[in-house]
């Protein structure tokens, strides 16, 4: 199972399917408004792509664990402990905290530099991931490191919200949403696009071994890092081309040299 392309994605996004409708006169590609598509992604293929930049070093409880100068985590006892009762202990609980229990990932800041660096962003846009529920923070009389650790996407704890990603154009970021005004009138102009809502199947490896202090040191020293300067540059140069790339395989809406419109 491999990760979605940009024209696959659109083409859900837009039809509902991933390959481009023969028949681009057919009046059922004007779907219901509250219709999502459901697509499925295997989750080891994923943080190995987008996944990738979100590192261990960058989530909040990590970094308060490791502090030297943070004082609710100078105070804690030789135990283990859970990321829940860490968010306790450092005070990252409730709704206005999420940012700091959970690492978000605006694709477009990252691997700026990379060849599938405008696909990846216009794929995945905002990424929110967690750490895995077994996590443990160990602290001991000589020192202090975390085992039985993994990475993976961020999961609604609502019952009711069993998709963990979407694909539907709406976004809180301001670089996206600049990104989204360029692209609707040239990709979507009749509004026909419907929510693509994206699960990730699989199960993610544990690392059972320990990440110390110097781990976490040496990581904060190699991790990617966000570039929003060069990720403007970068867009600008970049976007005319892919545009046209997704408006000749997905978007256009032309019956022979008529102009269809929804």
């Amino acid at each position: 199972m491999s990760l979605p392309t940009a024209e696959e994605m659109t083409n859900l996004f837009l039809y509902g399917q991933k390959t481009k409708p023969s028949n681009l006169l057919d009046e059922n590609l004007i779907r219901p408004s509250n219709l999502v598509t459901p697509l499925n992604v295997d989750v080891n293929e994923y943080m190995n792509g987008p996944g990738r930049f979100a590192t261990l070093d960058k989530f909040d409880v990590v970094k308060a664990f490791f502090s030297p100068i943070n004082s609710a985590s100078l105070s804690l006892e030789p135990g283990t402990y859970t990321k829940e009762q860490l968010f306790t202990k450092f005070g990252f609980d409730g709704d206005a905290n999420f940012n700091k229990r959970a690492l978000v990932i605006h694709q477009a800041f990252y691997g700026v530099t990379d060849s599938v660096f405008i696909s990846r962003a216009y794929l995945w846009a905002t990424t929110v991931f967690q750490l895995n529920k077994d996590i443990l923070f160990v602290v001991t009389d000589t020192g202090r490191y975390i085992e039985n650790y993994t990475i993976e996407p961020y999961k609604n704890p609502n019952p009711q919200i069993t998709h963990q990603e979407s694909f539907d154009w709406k976004s809180d970021n301001w670089f996206t949403q600049q990104a989204n005004k360029y692209l609707t009138p040239r990709i979507d102009p009749w509004g026909i696009g419907r929510e693509v809502q994206i699960t990730f199947d699989g199960t993610r490896l544990v690392n059972t071994g320990h990440f110390t202090s110097a781990n976490f040191t040496d990581l904060q020293g190699s991790s990617p890092i966000a570039n929003l300067p060069l990720a403007i540059g970068a867009f600008a140069l970049q976007r005319d081309s892919f545009t046209q790339g997704l408006f000749d395989s997905s978007a256009s809406t032309l019956d022979g040299d008529k102009p269809i419109l929804y």
